[in-house]
């Protein structure tokens, strides 16, 4: 597991061997093999609450994130796969460009699952052996450049910075 820590910035390879299998099912029983199109990434935010931004990055094909919470996943086994049930932010751009999400994390367990977009994957495409870089970076988000209008109403605009 990946471990967080305030003011750091952490890249690391997908083919590092950090990747578990993952599906989007919602029922274990729907759970029968390794998928080689999706896996996930388990990391834990230490301490305190922080800003968070992820970059998937040198992807050769077109590949998505989403983030959630460890606790709305099932693991299967001894970390064999994963069951990603619930999203709290993604990233969807089209083809090999560059995927980047925020989002502000308490202390915790998260997931973060990888997947190729079916439309464009390839009949050999493995996810695990596919080359791409993931930054995970709470250094870019800080005090200094957190500037917030002096709107009265701002706390009242939850969608802007909606974290599921």
């Amino acid at each position: 597991m990946i471990k967080i820590k305030p003011n750091t910035k952490t890249s690391i390879s997908l083919k590092d061997g950090n990747l578990i299998p993952s599906s989007k099912s919602t029922r274990i029983e729907e759970y029968t093999s390794r998928p080689k199109s999706s896996a996930a990434i388990v990391f834990e935010i230490e301490k305190k609450t922080q800003n968070l931004f992820v970059k998937l990055s040198e992807i050769k094909e077109d590949l998505d994130i989403y983030l959630g919470s460890a606790n709305d996943a099932s693991v299967i086994g001894d970390n064999e796969g994963i069951i990603t049930d619930l999203t709290y932010t993604s990233s969807t751009n089209f083809g090999t460009e560059n995927e980047f999400l925020f989002a502000q994390l308490e202390p915790g367990s998260y997931y973060l699952d990888i997947r190729s977009n079916f439309g464009s994957q390839l009949e050999d495409f493995n996810l695990q052996n596919s080359p791409g870089v993931l930054t995970f970076d709470t250094k870019y988000f800080t005090k200094k450049l957190a500037k917030l209008p002096n709107y009265p109403l701002l706390t009242r605009q939850w969608h802007l910075f909606n974290k599921g």
